[in-house]
């Protein structure tokens, strides 16, 4: 911190915040293998062999009804994603509220994009 503090009157940004972070990480690193961790086991990450899918669809055609939205949002459901990402607008947007409710339920998570 003290570091960064001091660096105000060499600018923060370019040369001067890489040289801080490429400290910051080397220090990270040496508290990691005093301990003899990983950098990231040190940190308290969690290591998963899974990774999370999601089905990204929704956007904005012409012609694509609330009824046809509905449609490509439940093929997602029956192709087995668990998460969909969907075009709403203003989230949710009011004409595509209803299919988010009904389709939305059985998902376990749903992003929502402006």
């Amino acid at each position: 911190m003290k570091m960064y503090n001091e660096s105000i009157l060499q600018g923060r940004a370019g040369a001067v915040m890489r040289g801080i972070s490429i400290l910051d990480t080397a220090l990270w690193d040496l508290n990691a293998r005093s301990v003899n961790l990983p950098l990231h086991q040190y940190l308290g990450s969690v290591v998963d062999d899974r990774v999370p899918v999601y089905a990204s669809g929704g956007y904005y055609l012409d012609g694509k009804t609330p009824a046809k939205l509905g449609k490509e949002m439940e093929s997602y459901v029956k192709q087995g994603f668990k998460a969909v990402k969907m075009k709403v607008g203003p989230c949710p947007h009011p004409r595509r509220r209803p299919v988010l409710k009904l389709l939305v339920k059985p998902l376990a998570r749903m992003y929502c994009l402006p």
